[in-house]
């Protein structure tokens, strides 16, 4: 197991869930039942996550999934771009009226240009 993931992203979730104690496998059933081996390769950037679990992985660690994409340590990725603060922004808007699946591609789809 690695204790640093390879995005700030992917360590929210894994800080999540030990803070939590909740077992990767109680992760890869929140991903649509994904075997252990799986979800803990899905969590160390091994094997890419589908975005449509992402609400899933949200409402299991407890939190909106806009919040798995903020909170990071500026040190490693640097401070936010304007257009990231705001498409985060936007997304706390939408996410309580919108489908979150539709926004959270959406969102993906920006940062990774």
């Amino acid at each position: 197991m690695r204790e640093k993931k390879p995005n700030p992203f992917l360590q929210k979730i894994f800080d999540l869930r030990k803070a939590k104690k909740i077992s990767l496998s109680s992760l890869g059933k929140a991903m649509g039942n994904v075997k252990k081996g799986t979800a803990s390769a899905i969590e160390n950037g091994d094997v890419p996550l589908k975005t449509e679990y992402i609400p899933a992985i949200a409402k299991l660690l407890g939190v909106q999934p806009w919040e798995l994409f903020v909170d990071y340590q500026e040190k490693e990725v640097g401070p936010l771009s304007e257009e990231e603060k705001d498409l985060i922004l936007e997304v706390r808007k939408m996410l309580p009226d919108a489908g979150g699946k539709k926004v959270l591609t959406h969102l993906l789809k920006r940062l990774a240009k």
